[in-house]
């Protein structure tokens, strides 16, 4: 199977995923209000992916709203854009696992 499509990636991947770009952000220099915005919505999609039946559209919706900041972020500052180059390809591997269709915004970042 074919680990950049998401295919083969199980639900703990992906949120062994999302826990890895919670430790990225946390460590990263950013503002502060920034920084908790994108930490509150990885932990809300972070549990909405770890259910027995994950809440796919809820953790997209959050994972959305993270890439949409830190997309934002790596324009204004340099630290946002070294972190958007290292989580843009974890949260294309999450969203493909989340099932968003290849024309997606998200995947178009």
């Amino acid at each position: 199977m074919d680990t950049e499509t998401g295919e083969s990636l199980t639900k703990e991947d992906v949120v062994k995923l999302l826990t890895q770009l919670e430790t990225l952000i946390k460590g990263a220099e950013l503002h502060p209000d920034t920084k908790e915005e994108v930490i509150e919505d990885l932990s809300a999609a972070k549990k909405a992916t770890d259910k027995e039946e994950p809440n796919k559209q809820r953790a997209l919706d959050r994972l959305t709203g993270v890439a949409e900041t830190l997309e934002k972020t790596s324009k204004s500052v340099e630290a946002g854009q070294k972190i958007w180059t290292t989580a843009k390809p974890i949260i294309v591997k999450i969203a493909t696992w989340l099932g968003v269709a290849a024309g997606s915004h998200l995947l178009g970042l």
